[in-house]
């Protein structure tokens, strides 16, 4: 007969093993990026047998949301025409993805969605099919693109339109046709950090009245550069730093920041950007201040005395004419004339 025999000593690994399968348990292993977000509706999944009624009925109440969300738009997605000049690019890209968020009811899913189209690093060949949740704005996207494209881009989209229909029995996607005209406007890989170092020398400081385009125009080429990483932060200090140094108005913030030690943290290019953006600020309360004439303007001028004869009529022109308080007498200025100089 069977006895039941004590507790088994723990199995040893021989020295020198290593097992072909992972040490990581399945809940320890970390997530797949591929499956932070799912390519299904909840509502496509049958109701769980295991859970209660409310549950299922919370759940089926939510899949709804999600797919009111996905699948209803604030009005017409209207695509502005495609730019024909590389400079006028990057203003279209920003009105393109601010009237796709605006369109679609899905609010920073929808942000995150386009910025993915935008992203380079995200292969174009993963955008040939969109998921299902995003098939009705892609299919607005598609219509949009398909009625401003002209010329060899609107040939492109023809073809591809009619490969994907022949090879895949499918319609080309919206987000695959941004992502070509995107392409359009790209330049070489290995050049973007010299064309981004390119732009960002070009902006250059004019007058201390258009400090202000200047500060927005640096900007704009900061945040549109491909590789931000590659501009080092001392080296993005010191171009800021001798574009200020023609400011009389930074004059005094300059002299601020040349005595700081060089150990101090608030020496930094963040310091300087804020003294920029306070001057900025001063220079639009006072232009407000003297639009509403509240200080700082010049005082009406005070009435001529009754019978005074206009000085400027004497000497053959006045500006206010029949306007002006003072007397215009042909004789008089006969009579200042006749004096000469």
């Amino acid at each position: 007969m069977y006895q039941q025999q004590g507790p088994q000593p723990t199995y040893q690994y021989a020295p020198g093993f290593k097992s072909m399968v992972s040490e990581i348990s399945f809940p320890e292993a970390p997530p797949n990026p591929a499956d932070a977000e799912s390519s299904e509706y909840e509502s496509d999944v049958e109701d769980d047998p295991n859970a209660g009624t409310a549950v299922n009925l919370a759940r089926r109440q939510k899949a709804n949301r999600q797919w009111r969300m996905h699948r209803e738009f604030n009005g017409t997605l209207t695509v502005a025409p495609i730019p024909d000049h590389a400079s006028k690019f990057k203003e279209w890209k920003n009105i393109v993805r601010a009237d796709i968020c605006q369109v679609s009811k899905a609010g920073q899913k929808t942000f995150n969605w386009i910025c993915k189209v935008e992203d380079n690093r995200v292969p174009d060949d993963s955008l040939r099919v969109c998921k299902k949740k995003w098939e009705a704005l892609d299919s607005k996207l598609r219509a949009s693109l398909l009625t401003v494209a002209h010329g060899d881009i609107a040939k492109t989209f023809e073809l591809l339109t009619e490969e994907e229909r022949v090879k895949h029995g499918r319609q080309i996607s919206g987000a695959f046709m941004l992502r070509l005209i995107y392409r359009r406007f790209q330049s070489k890989d290995s050049l973007a950090q010299y064309y981004d170092f390119n732009d960002l020398t070009k902006v250059a400081f004019k007058a201390d009245h258009l400090l202000e385009s200047f500060l927005n125009e640096w900007k704009s080429k900061l945040n549109g550069m491909e590789n931000p990483a590659f501009l080092q932060p001392s080296a993005r200090l010191e171009m800021f730093l001798r574009q200020l140094k023609g400011s009389a108005l930074m004059k005094w913030d300059l002299d601020l920041y040349k005595r700081m030690p060089k150990e101090d943290p608030t020496q930094s290019y963040n310091w300087l950007l804020s003294c920029v953006e306070d001057r900025i600020r001063e220079q639009r309360n006072a232009k407000v201040e003297a639009q509403l004439h509240h200080g700082g303007g010049a005082p009406p001028a005070i009435p001529a005395p009754a019978g005074t004869v206009c000085p400027f009529f004497n000497k053959g022109g006045c500006r206010k004419g029949d306007a002006c308080d003072m007397i215009h007498d042909v004789k008089a200025q006969r009579a200042f004339q006749a004096q000469g100089p």
